[in-house]
């Protein structure tokens, strides 16, 4: 049998599959190598070649992603499909910008667009000639993006499960892990061999690290300090956590006087003399 995961970029499908593999019985080396990095990424699942004869992870994929290959299905597969909460999806936005591009604005764009498609935007709609790269104005790639970020958190994250697989969500992640791991388990016939105290050791230290949880709340919630001129702040916002708010306040019916704006306000008093009416 092997396991098949398919889950959206940065919905931790790879942790998913490290403890799948750390704490059953396909593994017979013990969870000392078990690997979170500081930013709380387990990446370095990829190069576990020994897992890799039980577990397959990819994200899920379009015509247009080739990021990822497609991973076949055979009849004796079984499918673990990771599903995303629409009110998180910025989060996860977040989390593969953060942990496999390390947070290089320029990289994650060009994953979304070609290079191609950037400089004509830039051409046309913000008389920049100067190209793409990563001198191109905060304020520019901001404002760009927050015209794309619905159509980009729609189309990477409104996805189905795969037919006759098993459903987890991402809140599972941080809600019940161990009851929803061990139901998992049962369902895959495998057997665990560790501890729950283990489990649910690893399971904090992998909630500790997930700097960007509840990343999408904490803009909803500061959108509405912002329009209602109510005191707040945003902590440390990401240039995709501005640029969804920029979005958002659109939506709502504000633009941004954002030409020259490349520090973004995280004041939300300083914000709302910066909006105005569309």
């Amino acid at each position: 049998m092997m396991i098949k995961l398919y889950y959206p970029k940065g919905c931790y499908g790879n942790y998913l599959g490290q403890c799948l593999y750390h704490f059953t019985n396909l593994n017979n080396n013990g969870v000392n190598d078990f690997v979170l990095d500081s930013c709380g990424s387990s990446h370095s699942f990829f190069s576990n070649t020994d897992a890799h004869q039980h577990i397959q992870a990819g994200h899920y994929v379009s015509d247009t992603d080739n990021s990822w290959p497609n991973i076949t299905i055979a009849d004796n597969d079984v499918v673990v499909c990771v599903v995303a909460l629409d009110t998180h999806w910025l989060d996860y936005h977040n989390n593969h910008f953060l942990k496999y591009f390390q947070s290089n604005v320029v990289e994650t764009l060009t994953e979304l667009f070609t290079v191609d498609v950037i400089n004509h935007k830039l051409i046309t709609q913000w008389d920049y000639h100067r190209g793409f790269d990563g001198a191109v104005p905060t304020w520019i790639l901001r404002e760009f993006f927050s015209f794309c970020i619905g159509d980009v958190l729609h189309d990477t994250y409104n996805q189905v499960s795969i037919n006759n697989s098993i459903t987890l969500t991402t809140q599972d992640f941080f809600q019940n892990f161990l009851d929803v791991f061990k139901n998992l388990c049962n369902r895959l016939q495998l057997t665990v061999v560790v501890d729950d105290s283990v489990i649910l050791q690893n399971n904090n230290a992998f909630i500790a690290t997930q700097s960007h949880h509840n990343a999408q709340l904490a803009c909803e919630q500061w959108i509405k300090c912002v329009i209602d001129h109510t005191p707040s702040t945003l902590y440390q916002p990401t240039f995709f956590d501005q640029a969804y708010v920029q979005y958002r306040l659109r939506q709502y019916g504000y633009e941004i006087q954002c030409n020259g704006l490349d520090v973004f306000p995280t004041s939300s008093q300083d914000l709302f003399h910066l909006i105005y009416k569309i």
